[in-house]
């Protein structure tokens, strides 16, 4: 059970100095100003710095899960102090400049005038409340009162009054008063930030009155400020503590209760006794209690010897004995029960708050989904539970994470706490309590068990962006693709609308805007998880991956945008014009022969224009006038209604070629290359036959085959792929093409029915003009 200190106005500790006992920090003002113009300033009224190291900014929102105890926990920076009579500003990271030159530190300030602030002393497990705004008891409304202003901690300004030396604790009534006399706070409209950055203090810090301070002390001295440590205590250890008697063979009580934090005063009334509680003396086993304590034995008289005292911090259930002698073995055997025993599991069903320790009594766990959860909060059914659950870690942003068990609706949600030390791929178990902030579901006091690493993430869903703002989806992975309806709404967000209604963009993971290119029109694709946050949906990008505007991508175009992500077929070229040419061929073992074309073009190109001419083991006829005649065989002709759509292949292959490449195959044909034949691509004009490109030379046999690349023979046994730059065929010119090395080819060889690039090719360079109308020679 968490432990909780409530410090009031009349005590005075936690301070700096001997010298200014009665004076520590407390909240010198507090905004809740317009949009995100929220912060909590502190003032050191001592004459000593004081570093926040172990001080923090605990708080709730709304109706806490468990009234009384905070849901978050806000650290102060590494090596941050308050100098004497200094001021520090807490901020929410979204206020104006105003606010900002003048912040120490942002955080979570996002207060709406009815969340509890409290500034504690101590860890989360155990803290002491120095002072507050508002309190952790539940929802006021729109606010609390403050010096007679109703809903004061809404949309104004307070102001610490001058004379205040320290907080109230969590005594936030005595701070607020009942009107503008009684109250520590003056209260002023919204946005005033005047008073920012200093604080005018009036108040004293007198000289310590040095005395016994401890009630319970035998000298105990009401008027004294400072304790000297002159306190006594009617006990033979002169310690404050519940004492246990030894006798003749006795512990008296022999069963003792106490709270965590007590100390325990050993006092030997008669006869020679210890108190032993690491190992049992009849078994010589170790009581495996909680801590260890020892003390040695002493004799005892009537006045009462002290044997020791013990300090029990931890909760559990302790055994001791009196190691001397038999004693033990007589029954001198004793128990000390440190705390509560209960089961303190939150998720299990008979979960006792109030525990302080484990007692073993947990009954078994039971995971719950997330969609259940989800649709459990439709009706609020799990608000203040804890619950355990499952799932995949989908996006961290800080303190706020997303997870996701499974596709569909309600299968996501998020979860609250600082430092969550988790990565986008982790599978895990989760234990938290589910609450609802500003209309979010979310598991908040979590924590985590890691299953797995890496696990692959849920696909998003893909949506409309009319579709997107809903409930169904908090926390899932979604994916809308639209144009830019709103460049900017204010905080880093922004619209976007595929025509079925806007959704909005949010920027915790990362700022599209800041591209420059959220401008209307544009059109985006948009992934990540979807948020909600003051009264709306907000899909939460995750990094650069997650925004991808649709542009040219082609870096050798003129119109190239480096921030596009994806390719909306805009790139215009500055080259030359292109054409169709050879994109692969290959002489495979057995029949896996193939020639594969490729149109880079922007339009269909109808092969009916184009034939294929081939010369076996080298031409007989190099010479001829016509270029037709040069070829042995000059009869191939493509399907009448043959075509390359644009970015498109069209393949030739043998017809006893393995599946893998008859299945993609446009068409047959049988007499392909054995690496020694040449093959031309042709277009057929009205007028003319004009050769496209060329594969091998017109002329002699080449013996195995032709050189390309620096490989020799590169045409036989071999795959070759045009390298992506290329856009139109050599013409005629294989020389050129086929090159000396890896550098001036056109070509890229592989070996040996390698089919990996078959009908699909990477192009990567440039045409001139848009290339766009009508090819085929038939229309009118």
């Amino acid at each position: 059970m968490r432990s909780l200190s409530f410090l009031f106005a009349t005590l005075f500790v936690l301070t700096a100095t001997v010298a200014s006992a009665q004076c520590g920090l407390f909240f010198s003002e507090y905004a809740e100003g317009s949009s995100n113009n929220k912060y909590l300033e502190i003032y050191n009224p001592t004459s000593e710095a004081i570093a926040l190291s172990d001080y923090a900014i605990a708080s709730v929102g709304n109706a806490p899960t468990t009234l009384g105890v905070h849901e978050y926990w806000n650290t102060f920076s590494d090596g941050a102090t308050i100098a004497a009579g200094d001021v520090y500003v807490w901020a929410n990271g979204g206020s104006g400049a105003e606010i900002i030159a003048e912040t120490d530190q942002t955080g979570n300030a996002y207060f709406n005038g009815d969340d509890g602030y409290a500034l504690v002393f101590g860890t989360e497990e155990d803290y002491t409340f120095i002072d507050i705004v508002g309190n952790f008891e539940g929802d006021p409304g729109t606010g609390w009162e403050v010096a007679g202003t109703s809903n004061a901690t809404a949309n104004h300004t307070l102001v610490r009054k001058g004379g205040v030396n320290a907080g109230v604790g969590y005594d936030w009534a005595s701070a607020a008063g009942t009107d503008a006399d009684d109250s520590q706070w003056i209260v002023y409209d919204q946005n005033e930030w005047s008073y920012l950055g200093s604080h005018v203090w009036t108040g004293t810090c007198g000289a310590a009155v040095l005395g016994c301070t401890n009630e319970n002390a035998t000298n105990y001295n009401g008027a004294a400020t400072e304790d000297d440590g002159s306190c006594t205590f009617d006990n033979a250890c002169n310690v404050e503590g519940v004492v246990v008697t030894t006798g003749s063979l006795y512990f008296s009580p022999a069963d003792l209760s106490i709270e965590p934090g007590t100390t325990v005063v050993w006092e030997n009334v008669g006869g020679t006794h210890n108190a032993n509680g690491t190992t049992d003396t009849q078994t010589g086993e170790s009581f495996m209690n909680p801590e260890d304590f020892y003390f040695s034995s002493v004799v005892g008289s009537a006045e009462g010897v002290c044997i020791g005292s013990h300090t029990f911090n931890v909760p559990g259930f302790y055994t001791y004995d009196c190691s001397v002698g038999s004693h033990a073995a007589n029954g001198m055997v004793a128990t000390i029960t440190v705390g509560q025993g209960g089961c303190t599991e939150p998720a299990a069903p008979n979960y006792n708050e109030a525990a302080d320790y484990n007692d073993g009594t947990c009954l078994e766990v039971t995971a719950t989904p997330i969609a259940t959860i989800q649709e459990g909060q439709l009706t609020d059914v799990y608000t203040g539970v804890t619950v355990v659950t499952n799932g995949v870690i989908t996006a961290v942003f800080g303190s706020l994470v997303s997870m996701q068990d499974g596709q569909g609706q309600y299968s996501g949600i998020w979860m609250y706490g600082p430092n969550v030390p988790v990565a986008v791929g982790d599978q895990v178990e989760v234990t938290g309590t589910v609450s609802e902030y500003n209309g979010l579901t979310q598991l908040t006091g979590v924590s985590i068990l890691i299953e797995a690493q890496n696990a692959a993430l849920p696909t998003a869903e893909v949506l409309t962006s009319g579709t997107v703002s809903d409930e169904v989806w908090e926390g899932v992975l979604v994916q809308v693709t639209g144009d830019v309806s709103n460049e900017d709404l204010g905080y880093g967000e922004w619209g976007m609308d595929d025509t079925s209604g806007q959704c909005v963009v949010d920027d915790r993971g990362y700022d599209a805007i800041a591209t420059g290119f959220v401008l209307m029109g544009n059109t985006w694709q948009v992934t990540g998880p979807l948020d909600y946050a003051y009264g709306a949906f907000k899909i939460q990008p995750r990094s650069e991956a997650d925004a991808l505007l649709y542009g040219c991508t082609n870096s050798g175009a003129a119109n190239y945008n480096a921030v596009a992500g994806i390719d909306n077929g805009t790139c215009e070229y500055t080259g030359e014009a292109c054409s169709i040419f050879f994109s692969e061929f290959s002489e495979g073992s057995g029949n896996n022969k193939y020639l594969e074309i490729y149109n880079p073009t922007a339009s269909a190109v109808f092969l009916s224009q184009y034939t294929l001419g081939n010369c076996s083991n080298g031409c007989d006829t190099p010479d001829d006038p016509f270029v037709s005649n040069q070829f042995d065989y000059f009869t191939f002709n493509f399907p009448f209604d043959a075509t390359i759509a644009p970015g498109g292949t069209y393949i030739v292959a043998h017809g006893s070629a393995d599946s893998t490449i008859l299945s993609v195959a446009d068409m047959t044909y049988t007499y392909l290359s054995n690496g020694d034949d040449t093959f031309g691509l042709f277009e057929l004009t009205a007028t003319d036959t004009l050769m496209v490109d060329l594969i091998g030379e017109i002329g002699a046999d080449p013996g195995s085959g032709w050189e390309i690349a620096g490989t020799t023979n590169a045409t036989q046994n071999h795959t070759v792929v045009r390298k992506e730059w290329v856009y139109a065929g050599n013409g005629g010119d294989w020389a050129m093409s086929a090159g000396t090395n890896a550098i001036d080819s056109e070509w890229i060889v592989l070996d040996q029915n390698d089919f990996t690039d078959l009908a699909m090719h990477t192009f990567s360079g440039g045409c001139s003009a848009s290339t766009a109308g009508c090819t085929d020679p038939f229309a009118v």
